[in-house]
């Protein structure tokens, strides 16, 4: 009894241990000091009062660490799409629901992920994208609707 009991001690430890891993992982590091974050408390100026247009992605916690994608990542490919013209500002569904339920998305589990175009706080442009591996097409679509 006492042997099947340090066993699922050590089984727990060695559980808790490893998942403590990845909460320190690069893939799945919340953000970066040069990833703008939304959160509803900076939503006015980071995007309503931006002179540039503002892309906003939001992406689920469950979606980042399932595809085990950066939010540097997806700010890099949001930078190659829209260059300089546009302000980008990532942020998660989980942080910011009012600004992702907004857009028009099926509601499923986990969310899905969006990207919206915003000029002075209103919105112009939204996608969503399911592979955040590879969200380029969401972008490009948003980009030429906003043209």
């Amino acid at each position: 009894m006492i042997v099947i009991g340090k066993k699922l001690i050590s089984g727990f430890l060695a559980l808790v241990v490893s998942s403590l891993m990845f909460l320190a992982s690069p893939a799945i590091a919340a953000t970066s000091s040069d990833v703008a974050t939304l959160t509803p408390e900076n939503f006015e100026t980071e995007v309503v009062q931006s002179d540039k247009p503002v892309v906003v992605i939001l992406i689920s916690d469950t979606t980042r660490e399932a595809f085990e994608v950066s939010l540097d990542k997806l700010k890099s490919e949001a930078q190659t799409t829209f260059g300089d013209n546009y302000k980008i500002v990532l942020g998660t569904v989980e942080a910011n629901p009012e600004t992702y339920y907004q857009t028009p998305v099926p509601r499923i589990y986990p969310p899905i992920s969006t990207a919206t175009i915003y000029e002075k706080g209103t919105k112009v442009a939204s996608g969503f994208f399911i592979n955040p591996n590879d969200p380029k097409q969401a972008f490009e679509s948003i980009k030429e609707f906003n043209y």
